[in-house]
């Protein structure tokens, strides 16, 4: 019975490393996806750089400046955020008057906007 407990353990560790990051307080994030996972900022006011390549990342709060290396799905929540990604594959904005900027998608042909939410400025720049 050890011998399962422990193999099962063992086989479950890896998937523990790459569990999301949720922030909840910081003001000054610094996460990389590559990393630790996916990431999901529940704070306002903060300043956030997110490096390597994430599948999900989740803006909740108001009020953040965050800058994105490649994001295959990018969700924005919250309210009044700027926000620039090098490269994203989709762009889910259900909040209030965000800014998003980003330069190119990261594997699909174009940037899906979906939901673009009320007063929110969502453009391609190069």
């Amino acid at each position: 019975m050890r011998t399962i407990v422990l193999g099962l353990c063992l086989t479950l560790a890896p998937a523990a490393a790459l569990a999301d990051k949720s922030y909840t307080s910081e003001t000054q994030i610094n996460h990389d996806c590559n990393k630790d996972g996916d990431v999901s900022i529940n704070v306002s006011g903060a300043t956030a750089v997110i490096t390597g390549t994430c599948g999900k990342i989740s803006i909740n709060g108001a009020e953040n400046k965050v800058k994105i290396a490649a994001v295959k799905k990018l969700k924005v929540n919250g309210a009044e955020n700027t926000i620039e990604a090098d490269a994203v594959d989709e762009i889910s904005a259900t909040g209030v008057g965000n800014t998003i900027t980003y330069k190119k998608p990261l594997s699909a042909k174009k940037t899906a906007i979906k939901e673009p939410g009320v007063d929110n400025k969502i453009s391609q720049v190069k």
